[in-house]
């Protein structure tokens, strides 16, 4: 809440002075028609309640007294429905003032009823001269408010005044940039009710010449459709404690403590079927969070054992919330969507299956270091059990590669991925691939054998294809390859089985025995593939490129 300085100017301007003369020297102080009169002005610009627009302008009313005391004499300064800035007296003896050291005094006693008119004002002159501007600051603080409803304050400490009295408590009619006079007091905690419901609470230090802003109070708007019971209050489903429209809540307020309660849909009864919707059994719901969102379950909220609490639902996400009363939770922001990594094994053996996943851009890993997840559930889906990791939620939207392996043997890297839903992934052999439909994830193409083709004019007699990351990984050299002419070339064949198809194999090497190629890496068995082995090296062994089919 913004505070304001306001300074309150009152221009004391001799305008007549019926048997005195401008000479003071020559006033005679015993007329008994003594009359001095001055105009008092308040500064318009006293303060601005809000910095766009909007000053807050006082203006004298009829009937206003200003009293003006040399110490010894107090001498009344009245103004009329007619001149309002006009302040005159006529005692006996008024004119002693001029010249004297003095003090001005506006409303000294605070009356919180009042409104503007409830404010003090003090000043003094060590030379009282009503052609000299005399400066009166504000001896209160004031509260505006805008209200289609009367308003109850409280306070910790007696701030409002009613005469001679201070009290903690005033009850102000509605209307637009009310303003409330208070007392100065440091470290109050303030609140507004409608009707006894607490709506607005805060902790000020009111000082002297401030306005304290509260903006608008809106009064609560009863919910026709949402209440709570609770045996406790005797509150049922045909007399249930109201609850209130706030934003896209429901509120019951002032709700004591040792209470269970549910929230009930008006009308519906008990039965959580037809309309209740219940807090969780015994929640005993953590109040020192204003954020601390709870699910609703099926059985009572429990509230703490002391104390007076709000109570905010909301029916749109089942959620609810307790506070202290007179305050507010923090809005309700739903967490990150997470997602989950679905796989089925179609054709794979591993006793166990570990999930290793990354940011295809960033390196950041989402199911801890090699070998990833260890453990994972299982869900079964139209008859397919298929085993299931929790994914963070810093990998919600992000573009993943996933790599599954028992410890030892693994598939390939497959992705990326874009984890905006859950992912549906089919493990056959060690080929990984999307599922489009969980409820039917076997594929629907037939199989096929893949072949491996190498040519060279290194003059070998013989060739061999070495691999890994892969079903029955052969042993150093690895499985010798058959020979094929193709359009009057020689190429060495190795034929993978149909379990292969869709494989990544991790890596493989063709050799003679004695000479080799370069790791070839990640070669997916999804067609049949064509290499050449050429003549340059890389360090002791041959370099390779893949070629177009001859066929």
């Amino acid at each position: 809440m913004k505070k304001f300085w306001s300074i309150f100017t009152v221009a004391l301007v001799a305008l007549s002075a019926v048997s005195c003369s401008n000479n003071f020297e020559d006033q005679t102080l015993v007329n008994s028609n003594e009359t001095l009169s001055f105009d008092v002005n308040i500064d318009n610009t006293r303060t601005a309640l809000e910095q766009v627009d909007g000053v807050w302008k006082t203006v004298w009313v009829g009937n206003e007294t200003i009293v003006v005391t040399d110490g010894e004499k107090n001498f009344n300064f009245v103004n009329t429905d007619a001149d309002k800035d006009t302040f005159t007296c006529t005692a006996q003896g008024v004119l002693s003032l001029l010249g004297k050291k003095v003090d001005v005094v506006y409303n000294s006693v605070i009356n919180s009823a009042n409104g503007a008119a409830g404010m003090t004002l003090k000043g003094s002159s060590d030379s009282f001269n009503p052609q000299t501007a005399i400066e009166l600051s504000a001896y209160n603080a004031f509260v505006k408010f805008t209200s289609t409803a009367d308003v109850t304050f409280n306070a910790s400490a007696d701030i409002f005044g009613n005469g001679t009295a201070r009290a903690n408590s005033v009850t102000v009619k509605a209307g637009t940039d009310v303003l409330v006079p208070v007392y100065a007091a440091a470290n109050v905690t303030f609140s507004a009710a409608f009707a006894g419901v607490k709506t607005k609470e805060a902790t000020l230090t009111f000082a002297n010449n401030k306005i304290y802003n509260l903006g608008t109070l809106v009064a609560p708007v009863a919910s026709t459709k949402w209440g709570i019971v609770g045996s406790y209050h005797g509150w049922t489903a045909e007399n249930p404690a109201a609850m209130y429209e706030k934003g896209d809540y429901v509120v019951a307020y002032n709700v004591p403590a040792k209470a269970e309660v549910k929230f009930i849909e008006i009308g519906k009864g008990w039965d959580g079927a037809v309309g209740g919707v219940y807090g969780a059994a015994n929640d005993n719901p953590d109040v020192s969070e204003a954020n601390t969102w709870h699910p609703a379950g099926s059985l009572n909220i429990l509230l703490p054992a002391t104390g007076t609490f709000d109570v905010y639902y909301q029916p749109s996400i089942n959620k609810y919330n307790i506070v202290a009363a007179g305050t507010t939770p923090e809005k309700y922001v739903a967490p990150t969507q997470q997602y989950k990594v679905y796989m089925y094994k179609m054709d794979n053996t591993w006793s166990k299956y570990n999930l290793y996943s990354w940011n295809s851009a960033t390196s950041e890993t989402y199911t801890g270091g090699w070998p990833g997840s260890t453990t994972a559930t299982t869900e079964t889906i139209n008859g397919y059990t298929y085993s299931v990791w929790q994914m963070p939620a810093t990998a919600t939207g992000q573009k993943i590669k996933v790599i599954f392996n028992n410890g030892s043997a693994q598939t390939g890297d497959s992705g990326p991925y874009t984890l905006d839903k859950d992912l549906y992934l089919l493990l056959r052999s060690t080929a990984v691939s999307v599922i489009e439909d969980p409820n039917n994830p076997e594929p629907a193409v037939e199989l096929q054998p893949r072949k491996i083709y190498a040519k060279t004019t290194l003059g070998w007699s013989k060739m061999n294809l070495y691999y890994w990351g892969a079903p029955s990984a052969p042993g150093w050299p690895g499985n010798a390859m058959s020979t094929e002419t193709i359009n009057g070339t020689k190429y060495y064949v190795y034929t993978f089985d149909k379990p292969f198809d869709g494989v990544i194999v991790t890596g493989m090497i063709f050799n003679n025995d004695s000479s080799q190629t370069v790791d070839i890496k990640n070669v997916k068995l999804d067609k049949d593939r064509f290499f050449e082995i050429l003549t340059s090296k890389n360090g002791n062994n041959y370099n390779y490129k893949e070629i177009a089919d001859p066929r």
